[in-house]
């Protein structure tokens, strides 16, 4: 007998867009001192030259992998990761700030760190770095 399985890995923006997040800096991490948040820069950040929620929401639609547990165990979710665009374009300090399941939260983190270099944002005509907190959503339709 052969079983189907549907699923469904979305990259969410459309109600919990990619924003920035005061969580971080307000845990008094020194190391967040010169963060920006989105509202307050003169050019956002860019993901493989262009504007960053279209083109990293295809990158994770085309990267994630359902995890096999998380299927099998018919688990679904959201995974919110935060994360800092550096100025030299990398992702620094990414972390789950809410979770959904530990192989979810796993392969969430995962896909955002293998993320390509980034254009990093500008304020002020200086390259800054950039705190984000980007939602995945993962949507198990279950067995036929």
């Amino acid at each position: 007998m052969k079983i189907s399985i549907f699923v469904l890995t979305v990259f969410t923006f459309s109600l919990f867009s990619c924003k920035s997040s005061e969580n971080l800096v307000k845990t008094g991490d020194n190391n967040m001192s010169d963060v920006e948040l989105l509202q307050n820069l003169d050019q956002k950040p860019l993901f493989n030259g262009k504007a960053y929620k279209q083109a990293f929401r295809e990158y994770v639609s085309q990267n994630v992998r359902y995890p096999i547990e998380a299927l099998q165990r018919r688990i679904s979710g959201t995974v919110v990761v935060q994360f800092i665009i550096e100025k030299d374009g990398s992702v620094s300090n990414a972390k789950v700030i809410r979770s959904a399941s530990k192989s979810l939260d796993t392969e969430a983190l995962r896909v955002i760190k293998e993320s390509s270099i980034w254009t990093p944002g500008v304020k002020d005509g200086e390259t800054v770095r950039v705190l984000l907190d980007c939602p995945v959503t993962f949507v198990n339709l279950g067995v036929i």
